[in-house]
Order: C-alpha cells, then structure tokens, then sequence
C-alpha cells in the first residue's frame, strides 16, 4: 500500500486546476461561498486522478453562482432536476461542474454524504479542508466508513457504490460495524427506481470488466446483485459474473450488460433489462447476441461470417461476446471473426455482398414473393458473403436446390471481393 501524498501540496494542486480556479473567479463576483466536495478531494489526496468537479453552494446563492461561473467559462448553465435535489450543471470546455443545492451550513451537509472519505471537502474562500470527524484516518487506513448510522438505509442504492468503491479504490475495505447495515440496506434495493439501478451498474461496469466482475460479486456476497439484475437466479448471476471475467477487450456497458446477463435464458435476460427500462438499443444489442448459437467445436471462416451476417448491425459487439460466452470454441470464433475483419471494407462487403442475380429473376426461379422471398435473398446472400456461391449459374442452382454447398475445408475459405 503506497503512502498519501503530502495533503497541503495535494490540496494546492487540487485548487489550481482550471475548473476550480474558475469557481474561485465565480465565487468572488457572485459573493458565493462554496465547498468543493466528493471524490474530486477524496482522490487528490490519495494521489489517483479525478475527473469533474462537485460544488456544494447554499440553495440561496447558488443560481447566482452557476450563472456567475457560465459567464466565466463561456457556456451556459443547465438544470438537472427539481428542488430540493436540483443540480446546475456548467460544461467547461474540458470538463464540467456540478452546483449541488444546500440547506443551512453546506458544512454540515457533509454528512448527508455516503462515506466518510467522501465527506471531505475544500471550503473556499480560504481553502480550508473540512469534514467528519476521522475523515483523514479513514482515507490513511484505506476504509470505508458511514458518517453517521443510517446513512445506508436512507438511500440503499449506496450499497452498489460500497461494491464499486472496493472495486476502484486500490487497498480499501469495509469499517466492520457498517456491515449490519449494509446487509439490511441490500435488502431494501428493489425498492430503489430502476432507472437509477441501471445507472449505477453502468458505473461499476463503465470501470472495466475485471473491477466490475470483483465489485458484482461483492454485491451478491451482500445480497444486493439481484436488484440490479431482476427476476435472476443465483446459478444464473454466478455463469454471467463468469462470463463477465473473461471479457477480455474495451467494451461499452450496453454489452458488458449483455455478457452479464448471458448466463440467463434470453427470455428471462430480457425481462431483465425491461424491468430496468433499459434503451430499446441496449435491448436490441442484447437480443440479438442472446440469439447467437453456441460456437461450434471447430469453428472455421464460414461460421465467423455467419456470426457476423447474424449479429448485424451488432457484428463487431458478436465477437467480444463470443469470446467471452462461449469458452474455448468462442475464443476461436472471435480469432476467426478478427481475422475476416481485417481487410479494409470486409464488415460492409459481409453484410451486404454483390448479388449476381436481380430480385426479379429471383422471385422468378422461386415463385416467390414477400415474406417468402425476402429469406430466399438473405440465404443468398449468406451464401454469397461465405463463398459458397459464386456467380450467377451457381446462384440458380443454389436457389432451385435450396440448400447452400458448404466451402470445402481444411484451408482457409478465400472471403468474396
């Protein structure tokens, strides 16, 4: 475990950056005082780097702040929320600021917060470090720790950021007597919107999938997990976690969910996502990978670019889920999959490859039309995009057998230009 850095240097850098001296700028216009709180603080003085900045201002100031602070920067303010919870959000041009309301002393409102080494602020003017007490030997210790009782219960969804916390913060654990606690606010997270459920399990996964794996599992040692994958069962939360670990490229958190949720039937996987009221893309995105077929035992180019036809407009998403679902026969259809994507335009070539054959004449050699020949052209152009078929006297035949001649193997299938 590496030491802290000096606080007071730490701190000084923290006050310099750009953000924050535009809200000393602010500040002074408005007459405004403010805290600088949350994690912003938290990781400066562990040495990590954080990213935007949160404001405390109290509720009286704080529209004249906000707006002080946008004129300073250039933007504009945008309202989040309603009171009593409203924040002011202010883009700047590499960053933003959050101005979250405060009633009475913004000071004491710290410990409305949800650990304590979260609860340390900078109150300007003056930058001075305020907080609960043992605050900074919580942060020296590496633990979590409430800042007063019932914090948890007040809001269970602190619970899942517990888990993501453990997960982020390298060396810290839980203080031992919020574990009661937390096990009863765990209890309690169904009752929490769904929205700001999906919300927060975006946040542990957006931190990758191996922190987001080790963080998932703490939850369901906790008993919190099924709230964020409702109707679920263990077996089911243990093959996606499973899966999860062995994603193993950068992956945006629509299709983490996915792999998460693979380990349930694609039904129940659904369900899940509804009951979250999930984007109907993200759905999508996870019903079309739920559909894939389980690799085969010696996948080879033709079933790589049937994946891929598959899975569209989801192709690229296919390979990382492949890889990470189906073990060893997955991870050599992803290798496949990578392959036929390396000639440039390959992807466009697949999902839409050159028919040799007009529409017309092929409703005419099948009879066909509507439903029934809209999948006499996807088999085509299956077939085409595989190299079964080649040419328009091979097509015919193809149509008038309706079956696919398979490429011949043990080499690799030349892919159709």
């Amino acid at each position: 475990m590496s030491p802290l850095p000096e606080p007071r240097a730490a701190l000084a850098r923290l006050a310099r950056r750009s953000a924050a001296r535009l809200a000393r700028r602010a500040s002074d216009t408005s007459g405004v005082p403010f805290l600088l709180v949350g994690g912003a603080v938290r990781d400066a003085l562990l040495g990590l780097p954080s990213g935007d900045l949160d404001l405390a201002v109290p509720r009286a100031g704080a529209g004249a702040f906000a707006a002080a602070l946008a004129r300073l920067a250039g933007t504009r303010v945008a309202q989040i929320g309603r009171a009593p919870r409203r924040i002011l959000h202010v883009p700047l041009r590499r960053s933003s600021v959050d101005v979250w309301e405060t009633d009475g002393d913004p000071a004491a409102d710290l410990l409305r917060r949800d650990f304590t080494v979260n609860a340390l602020a900078l109150a300007f003017p003056g930058a001075r470090l305020v907080g609960p007490a043992g605050a900074l030997d919580d942060l020296a210790g590496r633990r979590l720790r409430l800042p007063r009782a019932g914090v948890l219960l007040e809001d269970p969804l602190r619970v899942v950021r517990a888990a993501r916390f453990l997960a982020r913060l390298p060396g810290f654990r839980l203080d031992p007597g919020m574990r009661p606690e937390l096990a009863a606010a765990a209890r309690d997270l169904e009752a929490v919107a769904p929205e700001r459920r999906l919300a927060e399990l975006d946040a542990i996964l957006a931190a990758g999938p191996a922190r987001a794996a080790r963080a998932l599992r703490r939850l369901e040692a906790w008993g919190g997990l099924a709230a964020l994958l409702p109707g679920t069962d263990a077996a089911e939360r243990r093959r996606g976690l499973a899966a999860l670990g062995a994603v193993r490229r950068d992956a945006p958190s629509a299709l983490l969910r996915a792999v998460l949720l693979s380990g349930a039937p694609p039904d129940r996987a659904a369900a899940a996502l509804d009951a979250l009221r999930a984007s109907r893309n993200d759905r999508r995105l996870a019903a079309a990978l739920a559909a894939l077929p389980a690799p085969p035992a010696r996948p080879d180019t033709t079933e790589a670019i049937r994946v891929l036809r598959r899975a569209a407009p989801f192709s690229r998403e296919a390979i990382a889920f492949v890889e990470a679902t189906g073990g060893r026969n997955g991870r050599a259809l992803a290798r496949l999959s990578d392959a036929v994507l390396t000639a440039p335009g390959a992807l466009a070539r697949l999902l839409h490859p050159r028919r040799p054959l007009a529409v017309h004449e092929v409703a005419t050699i099948l009879g066909a039309a509507g439903a029934e020949l809209g999948r006499a052209l996807e088999r085509l152009d299956d077939a085409l995009a595989t190299g079964a078929v080649r040419g328009a006297g091979p097509a015919r035949a193809f149509l008038s057998e309706g079956s696919p001649p398979r490429p011949p193997r043990g080499r690799r299938e030349r892919l159709p230009v």
